[in-house]
C-alpha cells in the first residue's frame, strides 16, 4: 500500500483487505500508513487519516464517523508491564475515538484512553487519560495548570483568558486554535477585561 498504491480509491482497497472489512469510499487514509496488526482497527465514515500515522492496534482501535487525523499521529493500543522480569507480556487495552475530533498533527494517544466527541486534541499531546467531549486538549503529560501553561507560553489577550476561565489547558500551538474559537470581542461588549 505505502509504495505501490498510485491514489486513494488504491489505498482504500488494500487498507480494507489489511483490516478486514472494507473502508467507507467516504474515508481517505493518505500513505505512507503504518499498522502491526490490522485487524482490529475500525474506521467510520467520513475519516480522514493524514499522512506517515502509526496505528499499534492489538488492543483495539475505533474510530467514528467525521474524524480528521493529523500526519504522524500514533495510536497505540498496547503497553508492557513496569516490571522488568514481565516486560515481554504485552498488555492490550483499546483506544476509542469518537465523533468529529481533531487529532492534531504528532499526538500521541496511548492505551486505554477515550476521546469524546467534538474535542481537539493539539499537534504533539501526549494523551494518557480519557478526553472529554467538546474541549481543546493540549499535552496531558506535563500536569501543568492552564494558567501555567498560559503564562510560560505568552499566549494573551481575550483567547488565553477565555481558556483559563474554561480550564482548557494550552500550548504556544493552541494560542492560535483558542483565537478562532474565542474571537476578541467587540468594544461594545462587556469582556474588555480579557484584552
Amino acid at each position: 500500500m505505502n509504495t505501490t498504491a498510485t491514489n486513494v480509491d488504491q489505498v482504500r482497497n488494500r487498507l480494507s483487505e489489511i483490516i478486514g472489512t472494507e473502508v467507507n469510499p467516504s474515508t481517505t487514509v493518505f500513505p505512507p500508513f503504518y499498522t502491526n496488526f490490522g485487524r482490529s482497527i475500525r474506521l467510520g465514515k467520513n475519516v480522514f487519516i493524514n499522512h506517515a500515522c502509526s496505528f499499534l492496534d492489538i488492543g483495539g482501535i475505533t474510530i467514528d464517523d467525521d474524524v480528521m487525523v493529523g500526519p504522524r499521529v500514533n495510536l497505540t493500543s498496547e503497553n508492557h508491564p513496569i516490571d522488568p522480569t514481565d516486560r515481554p507480556t504485552v498488555i492490550p487495552r483499546p483506544i476509542v475515538i469518537k465523533r468529529n475530533a481533531w487529532i492534531g498533527a504528532g499526538a500521541t494517544i496511548l492505551p486505554g484512553v477515550t476521546i469524546g466527541e467534538s474535542p481537539i486534541v493539539a499537534a504533539g499531546a501526549v494523551v494518557s487519560r480519557n478526553v472529554p467531549s467538546n474541549t481543546v486538549r493540549s499535552n496531558w503529560r506535563t500536569g501543568k495548570s492552564c494558567q501555567d501553561v498560559v503564562k510560560a507560553s505568552g499566549c494573551r489577550g481575550y483567547a488565553s483568558a477565555k481558556a483559563v476561565e474554561n480550564r482548557l489547558p494550552v500550548s504556544p500551538a493552541l494560542c492560535l486554535v483558542l483565537a478562532t474559537i474565542y474571537p476578541r470581542p467587540k468594544q461594545s461588549e462587556k469582556h474588555l477585561a480579557y484584552t
